[in-house]
């Protein structure tokens, strides 16, 4: 690495509060192939699906700001523009809206 520069390591907190280092992506998704070989039949699982789940679970839940902390993001508009799925479930009260403006008239 040179002079100067630094790696950030992410990090996440165990069942006991210590802190403990995240193993790189390619390791943690090769352990994770090999545990579940033929128990599980889940299609195109990534660590990126994965993080953006549990992200959006996140931020529905509490806020982008603890979803953004949690995947070592200093800046909540990489988390929201990459991570944060939105809500496919409209709103009754705007749907109603929508309806009584666009409503046809039934004759």
């Amino acid at each position: 690495m040179p002079s100067g520069q630094f790696m950030a390591r992410a990090m996440y907190r165990d069942w006991d509060g210590q802190g403990r280092h995240v193993q790189a992506t390619s390791n943690t998704a090769k352990a994770a192939e090999r545990a579940l070989k033929g128990k599980l039949v889940i299609a195109a699982v990534t660590p990126h699906l994965f993080r953006r789940t549990v992200a959006t679970a996140v931020n529905d839940n509490a806020n982008v700001e603890l979803a953004a902390e949690l995947l070592g993001h200093t800046d909540t508009k990489i988390t929201v523009q990459h991570y944060i799925r939105r809500s496919e479930v409209v709103n009754p009260a705007t749907a109603e809206l929508l309806d009584k403006a666009f409503a046809r008239d039934e004759e």
